[in-house]
């Protein structure tokens, strides 16, 4: 077929009208193939911006993860906040809190191993990960691509019974100002922070005060169980990489509270303190060992 060309000025009403029509036609081909645009006319939001410019500036190499980033489901305003922590060999360990806008008290849990591979991928390798959803534990698989020192993007794959189900997340370092990796730990000697514990899918307001050991000392209540500071043994030391993470240790006594569901199960986990939203903010997961545990957020 020709291709259509637009009539001359003063030619013959047949040929003006032939030309017409082949200009509609042309029309309607470029709003179906999106000439000089989009399939469609459809837009990328923000996320999914962020999500391509991450891909396209992956370094090359040996992928780089570690250190405190922040971001969200992709396309929603769900927070998902991640830790990643030295291992072993091109082994790391990942940690992260997800918590939907709608219930931002409460914190579903994520953790499990990352082998760190090239050009920004990385993978759990299998079901690794542990997810800890309300009262339930779902066993999950992370897939990581994009990742660098400064960004990256999360798959993370939940098997729930039956149904297998996969989230996008798309997660910023925090500035270096924010949250130091490669720093000590801070001194929480005589701190306060004001917060929450959050308990299988519960969220309970409770303070932790910091004596001048750095040992919080008194009542804490999770799960609508109150603590005594004589129920509580704790242990804060440095992360072994001597990165800015906490090991942290906890055994709440049951003390006559047997009906309470942690009484009596050592606890264990990650805590980092970062500035965030123009607040100092205290993070922690302490987990049972058997894919199970408990949050706590704080600010001051």
């Amino acid at each position: 077929m020709r291709p259509c060309m637009p009539a001359p000025f003063g030619m013959a009403a047949g040929a003006r009208t032939s030309a017409v029509l082949c200009l509609v036609f042309i029309s309607l081909v470029c709003s179906l193939a999106g000439c000089g645009g989009q399939a469609g006319g459809s837009s990328l939001s923000g996320d999914e911006t962020k999500r391509n410019t991450i891909l396209k500036n992956t370094p090359a190499g040996l992928t780089q993860l570690e250190g405190l980033y922040k971001g969200n489901l992709i396309n929603t305003s769900d927070e998902f906040l991640i830790l990643v922590a030295p291992d072993t060999g091109s082994n790391v360990q990942a940690f992260a809190w997800y918590r939907k806008a709608s219930q931002p008290l409460v914190a579903h849990l994520y953790h499990g191993p990352l082998t760190l591979g090239s050009v920004g991928q990385a993978s759990s390798g299998g079901a690794t990960w542990k997810i800890v959803e309300g009262s339930n534990n779902y066993p999950g698989t992370a897939t990581i691509t994009g990742a660098s020192l400064s960004a990256m993007i999360a798959d993370i794959s939940i098997s729930r019974n039956a149904t297998v189900a996969t989230s996008q997340m798309v997660v910023s370092a925090l500035p270096s100002n924010d949250y130091g990796f490669n720093n000590a730990p801070p001194n929480l000697r005589n701190t306060t922070w004001t917060g929450s514990w959050s308990s299988r899918g519960n969220n309970t307001g409770s303070s932790l005060i910091f004596d001048g050991a750095a040992n919080p000392g008194q009542s804490i209540t999770i799960e609508g169980c109150t603590y005594a500071s004589n129920q509580q043994t704790w242990v804060w030391a440095a992360h072994p990489s001597g990165k800015n993470i906490f090991n942290v240790q906890l055994s709440l006594v049951s003390g006559g509270l047997t009906s309470c569901f942690w009484a009596g199960k050592p606890l264990s986990g990650p805590a980092i303190v970062s500035q965030q939203n123009g607040q100092t903010q205290l993070d922690m997961m302490l987990l049972d060992g058997m894919g199970a545990g408990i949050s706590y957020r704080g600010t001051r």
